[in-house]
C-alpha cells in the first residue's frame, strides 16, 4: 500500500477566503491512518478569524474520515506575536480534542493589541448556541469593548450561521471566533463561523425538488441568500442566510463571505455580489465584517 504525505503551507498574511486553497487536501476521502498530513503554519505573520476557523474545520474533517484519521502534524508559527494571539483565542485548547500540537514550552503572552471578543468556541446543538449568544450579550454591553450598538446584528449573524451548521450541515456542530480589529479608517468586528459538514449544495440536494437545480456550488450559495431554499421541503424554512444578508443592511463597509464546496460568494453592502470558483474545502465557512463606528 502506498503511503501518502500531504504538506499544506498557510500563507504569511492569512486574511482572504480564497487563501483557504492553501489548505486543500487532494483525494481527502482516500486518506488512511498510514498517511500523513502536515499543516505548516510557520510563515504566518498575521491571521484573521476565517483562517483560524478554516484550519480547525479541516482538522476536524480529517479526524472523521471513514478510513480512519491520518497522522496530523502542525508546524508552529515562527512569529511570536502570532503564537501569542493563537494562545489568547484558545486555539491550543480547541486543538486538544482534535490532534496533538508541539508548541514551545516557553510561550509568554506578550501582545496587548489583539484580544478576542469571543475566543474560539465550539457549539454542537441549540443549547450551545444560546449559551454563546448570551455570553455575546454580556461582552457587548461592557464599556471596555464599546460594542453594545452591534449586539443586534451580531446576534442575528452568529445565531443564524450556527443554527445552519447544526440543522443542515450533517455535522457535529462547528466553531465560532469573533475579533475586533483597529484599522486606519476605524474599528471593525469580524466574525467567522465554520463547520466540516456536507456543504450548502449537498444539503440542498437532500430535498428532492432541489436535485439538478444548481450547476455549481457558488450558484447554490447565491440562491440560498435569496431565501426560501432548504433541504427541508417547508415554505417557512430556508431563510437563515437570507436574514444574515439582510442584517448587513445598507450600512457602509459591511460584508458577508460564504465559502462552501468549490465556490465562494462575497457580498459588500451596496454592491453586487462577487462569486468565484475555488478548490474544494470541507463544510462551510462564513465570515462577516461589521464596522464598530
Amino acid at each position: 500500500m502506498t503511503v501518502m504525505e500531504v504538506k499544506l503551507t498557510a500563507p504569511s498574511n492569512f486574511k482572504r477566503i480564497k487563501q483557504l486553497d492553501s489548505l486543500y487536501v487532494p483525494r481527502i476521502q482516500r486518506l488512511s491512518p498510514l498517511d500523513q498530513v502536515i499543516i505548516d503554519l510557520s510563515k504566518i505573520t498575521f491571521i484573521k478569524p476565517l483562517g483560524v476557523i478554516g484550519i480547525l474545520t479541516l482538522i476536524e474533517r480529517l479526524t472523521q474520515l471513514e478510513n480512519g484519521m491520518p497522522n496530523i502534524e502542525l508546524i508552529c508559527p515562527e512569529n511570536k506575536e502570532v503564537i501569542d494571539y493563537l494562545v489568547k483565542i484558545d486555539f491550543i485548547n480547541a486543538l486538544e480534542t482534535l490532534c496533538d500540537w508541539d508548541i514551545p514550552d516557553d510561550i509568554e503572552v506578550i501582545g496587548k493589541k489583539l484580544k478576542p471578543v469571543i475566543p474560539i468556541t465550539r457549539f454542537s446543538d441549540a443549547n450551545d448556541i444560546e449559551i454563546i449568544a448570551n455570553q455575546m450579550q454580556e461582552i457587548f454591553h461592557t464599556e471596555l469593548m464599546g460594542l453594545s450598538t452591534l449586539l443586534q446584528p451580531c446576534h442575528v449573524v452568529y445565531s443564524e450561521l450556527a443554527i445552519n451548521a447544526v440543522e443542515h450541515a450533517n455535522s457535529n456542530g462547528g466553531f465560532v471566533l469573533a475579533q475586533q480589529f483597529e484599522y486606519h479608517d476605524g474599528s471593525r468586528l469580524e466574525i467567522s463561523v465554520g463547520d466540516c459538514g456536507i456543504g450548502i449544495h449537498k444539503s440542498l440536494k437532500q430535498n428532492k425538488i432541489m436535485k439538478g437545480k444548481f450547476k455549481s456550488d457558488r450558484e447554490a450559495i447565491m440562491s440560498t441568500l435569496s431565501g426560501g431554499l432548504s433541504r427541508i421541503n417547508d415554505p417557512h424554512r430556508g431563510y437563515g442566510l437570507y436574514w444574515v444578508k439582510e442584517e448587513l443592511g445598507d450600512s457602509p463597509n459591511r460584508s458577508l463571505t460564504l465559502r462552501s464546496g468549490n465556490g465562494y460568494v462575497i457580498i459588500y453592502t451596496g454592491n453586487r455580489p462577487y462569486s468565484a470558483k475555488c478548490k474544494s474545502f470541507p463544510g462551510t465557512i462564513a465570515h462577516v465584517v461589521i464596522p464598530c463606528g
